[in-house]
């Protein structure tokens, strides 16, 4: 079964079951740092896994709220103004009240950007020592594919 998302510019279709989102530039997934199922957790980039190991990779789409699988928690960003020298974090919370959720509303855009309502994008940051972090950034008009993600859907082992 698919959902149709609908965005200003464009629509398109989801999957409405567990995926990955993968990086467009390099084959890692988005995951909660160490796996935690914590709240303010900062999200990060890291190597594919499958079958039970993966529920902390796994995301569902549920009306604009991004879900991750092993937290039950949503992809969220800290709070900050959105530039190019200062890093806001990509992090996940427990799911606001659609009032209060700006930050945890995202919209795919062509390409395979994932926008915010503020249109900013969830993007790689390399330079972490802790592995490559996942931050909110404007986006890039070129060697953006730091940026670019592919919804890749659950393999049922």
């Amino acid at each position: 079964m698919r959902e149709y998302v609908y965005t200003r510019l464009k629509s398109y279709i989801i999957n409405k079951g567990w995926f990955y989102i993968k990086s467009v530039s390099c084959p890692d997934v988005i995951e909660p740092h160490s796996l935690s199922v914590n709240t303010g957790v900062r999200l990060v980039v890291h190597k594919q896994r499958f079958g039970i190991d993966a529920d902390s990779q796994l995301w569902h789409w549920d009306e604009g709220f991004l879900i991750n699988k092993a937290s039950k928690l949503a992809l969220d960003y800290e709070e900050g103004y959105i530039r190019t020298f200062h890093r806001v974090h990509a992090c996940q919370n427990a799911r606001k009240l659609i009032n209060d959720a700006s930050t945890q509303l995202w919209v795919l855009l062509k390409g395979g950007f994932i926008a915010n309502q503020k249109k900013s994008v969830l993007d790689i940051r390399r330079a972490s020592m802790k592995g490559p972090s996942i931050i909110i950034h404007r986006r890039k008009r070129k060697h953006n594919d730091n940026q670019r993600w592919l919804l890749e859907p659950e393999i049922e082992h």
